[in-house]
């Protein structure tokens, strides 16, 4: 099984070590858009986005063809709430389309 974190940066850290962080900062935030600040990653609004965002993509293709069963991964961004959770659903479908067992925790999805 493979573990997906989110969290946010303004929040203490996860008390598990991940073996990797994904600093999601860079990409575009949701945040910002006023339609999309109410929202949560786990909204397709916010999913599209944040997919379609440049850098996505990089982020993606790299955690999905270096993650191995067994690994723990966490993505970062500022609050935990948009880019991050977006990530972490993103890349668990297409880790999940590659027939791996995905488990995806939120950190701060509620803060």
């Amino acid at each position: 099984m493979i573990r997906l974190v989110s969290f946010g940066r303004k929040h203490p850290q996860p008390e598990r070590r991940p073996d990797r962080i994904v600093d999601c900062r860079s990409l575009p935030n949701p945040h910002r858009e006023p339609r999309l600040r109410p929202l949560t990653g786990l909204d397709s609004a916010v999913q599209t986005y944040v997919a379609r965002s440049r850098g996505f993509t990089r982020i993606a293709e790299h955690v999905v063809a270096t993650v191995t069963d067994g690994d723990e991964v966490a993505f970062a961004c500022y609050g935990g709430r948009h880019r991050s959770v977006a990530v972490a659903e993103l890349v668990a479908d297409r880790l999940r389309g590659k027939g791996f067992d995905v488990a995806v925790e939120h950190l701060d999805l509620g803060c």
